[in-house]
């Protein structure tokens, strides 16, 4: 309780946010990333900007370190000097990295560690934390690229699109490479949505005759590099496949089933079924007798 205390009378006494400086002028900036929820191509700019905005003491990235999908994430973190905070989930379908990120990000400012508090995801989750901390006079910096949702975005007090960024350093990106005009396999248009992608391969069971419309996240993954050697889940905000496809429920349906371990469940994926028509109901013609 003195904790909490404490920082409230810090905050009447002398504000935060964008009033609270320091003795030197600059602004203490904790930067929390959420890594299972964005892209790592974007870190590198918000660290550069944050460092021109002010001091950055505080730098983490959340997320499953274990899971494979963060290889790029973890090369980025060293790049960049962000502390890799291991948020494991006990559960399916729980997100310990939000929870872990919202505990971490009440402490620094109850502790007084941080001025401004700038969170690098996109998920609504955030959007009441980020409404809480603004009440108590913190800035709250939002950035993320794509699938961010709405109300995250203006909860915040400024938002960064790291989609609108230009590459901090394009030469040092490896080229990639482009497979011939007309040849069999070619990468999709960057127009054309990952939804239709995803979907050409799920009705793919279908199509054939199979009774089976489930299929796992593994052989929907390979079909999808096979068929589009170009397709990368990071291209769309997302550093897992799973995360990709569910964020569209409405669309796309994940089941977990065990099959050999019970602590590792193996995902299966199908196109959500369309909901039945009801039946039209028809018009009662008049009888003879009605009309007279």
């Amino acid at each position: 309780m003195s904790v909490a205390r404490n920082f409230l009378h810090r905050i009447r006494r002398t504000g935060a946010g964008p009033a609270g400086l320091r003795a030197d002028g600059r602004r203490r900036i904790g930067l929390f990333v959420d890594a299972d929820n964005q892209s790592h191509r974007g870190l590198g700019d918000v660290v550069d900007r944050a460092h021109r905005e002010g001091q950055v003491p505080i730098r983490r990235a959340y997320g499953d370190w274990m899971d494979p999908g963060l290889n790029r994430w973890r090369g980025e973190c060293v790049r960049h000097a962000v502390q890799q905070v291991q948020a494991t989930a006990f559960s399916i379908r729980k997100n310990a990295t939000d929870l872990a990120m919202a505990i971490d990000i009440m402490e620094c400012c109850l502790t007084d560690q941080v001025d401004a508090v700038w969170i690098v995801s996109g998920d609504s989750d955030f959007t009441s934390l980020v409404g809480k901390l603004r009440e108590y006079g913190i800035q709250v910096v939002g950035a993320g690229g794509r699938n961010v949702s709405d109300a995250f975005r203006r909860a915040c007090d400024d938002f960064i699109d790291l989609d609108s960024r230009p590459s901090r350093s394009p030469a040092s990106r490896p080229a990639r490479a482009v497979a011939p005009a007309g040849a069999a396999g070619a990468r999709a248009d960057a127009s054309q949505a990952w939804e239709d992608l995803v979907a050409g391969v799920l009705s793919a069971p279908a199509a054939a005759g199979s009774d089976e419309s489930w299929i796992t996240l593994a052989s929907l993954g390979s079909t999808l590099r096979a068929k589009h050697p170009g397709f990368n889940h990071s291209d769309y905000g997302f550093n897992a496949l799973r995360k990709l496809v569910g964020s569209r429920p409405d669309l796309f349906e994940i089941e977990g089933r065990v099959a050999g371990d019970p602590n590792s469940p193996q995902l299966y994926v199908r196109l959500r079924p369309a909901a039945p028509k009801r039946p039209r109901r028809r018009k009662r013609l008049p009888r003879p007798a009605d009309r007279d």
